[in-house]
């Protein structure tokens, strides 16, 4: 947990901001409801990593993520995310 303020806020206070819109965000957190994911979701993430992880499979999604992202693929990665949660 962040002090003084939430994931969800800093993820919202990124997409109203012109230079800092195209940031992907990758949620890491120890909330796992699927409600959790929704949310995450809602705030313009492009996935969400539940603790415990394993770092190597942090490393991977992240590579992935901005590869993805530089290949202009920000939307398919989010349209991907939004099935597997079922929102």
């Amino acid at each position: 947990m962040l002090p003084e303020v939430d994931g969800w806020s800093v993820a919202e206070e990124l997409g109203e901001k012109d230079e800092t819109r195209d940031i992907p965000v990758v949620f890491l957190s120890a909330r796992s409801d699927n409600s959790d994911q929704v949310r995450g979701y809602e705030t313009g993430g492009v996935g969400y990593i539940t603790k415990p992880f394993d770092p190597l499979a942090l490393t991977e999604t992240v590579r992935k993520v901005l590869e993805r992202a530089r290949a202009g693929e920000r939307d398919a990665i989010r349209h991907e995310w939004r099935r597997s949660i079922g929102s």
